[in-house]
């Protein structure tokens, strides 16, 4: 079946949608390791979705009307961000270059990417807490649905925005390695995190076919 996707405002770990008899459900996008770093394959798991009888509290957290996010600039502004820290220090470069032995270099990167990993996963726990000041989703019936893609185009947007991201990463963790400088991988880890923010787009607003799993 297909159901109309809503947004739950500022929050994006939780989507709602409403049934025909006028029943809400909120879609939970429950992270994992796995799933943070391959976001596509939430697309072959089962989603939480509770089930909400009360109108006053889908109005307490649904996206208001006026209230819209461009997410195409914001992807292009976050992409700057990177390149830009890495810009405005560049002249400060030779004295922030330590060019350390080949394994301390694996260790910060190993490092960096162990930081926004938890970085990523602690938002998810304050959007939890968010949604929680309104509804205690262990109070709610809990259901299992598969999430299908809703066209060609949405997963064209989910790989280039993954491998955009990727690319970025290898080429400011390239850089950290030829120059050694602790600027690059500031700027590398500052990508990072804000993409890992931005490409949660495994649910999208709008029309979306669901189907529900015993």
């Amino acid at each position: 079946m297909k159901v109309e996707m809503h947004n739950v405002f500022k929050n994006m770990r939780y989507k709602l949608f409403q049934m025909e008899d006028g029943t809400y459900y909120i879609v939970e996008i429950k992270p994992s390791f796995w799933k943070t770093l391959f976001p596509f394959i939430y697309w072959f798991f089962t989603f939480p979705a509770y089930r909400v009888g009360d109108e006053k509290t889908i109005e307490c957290i649904q996206t208001p009307e006026n209230w819209s996010f461009n997410k195409r600039s914001a992807a292009i502004a976050t992409g700057g961000v990177g390149v830009f820290i890495a810009a405005m220090f560049r002249g400060e470069i030779d004295m922030l270059s330590l060019d350390p032995p080949l394994y301390i270099k694996i260790i910060l990167l190993i490092l960096m990417f162990s930081c926004v990993l938890l970085i990523r996963l602690y938002v998810n726990k304050v959007k939890f807490r968010d949604l929680y000041q309104h509804v205690d989703l262990k109070q709610l019936k809990k259901l299992e649905i598969k999430v299908k893609p809703q066209s060609f185009k949405h997963i064209a947007q989910m790989f280039a925005s993954y491998f955009f991201v990727l690319l970025f990463t290898i080429l400011f963790c390239g850089a950290f390695f030829i120059e050694g400088n602790i600027i690059v991988l500031a700027a590398g880890a500052t990508v990072l995190i804000m993409f890992s923010l931005l490409i949660n787009i495994v649910i999208k607003e709008g029309l979306t076919e669901i189907e529900f799993k015993k």
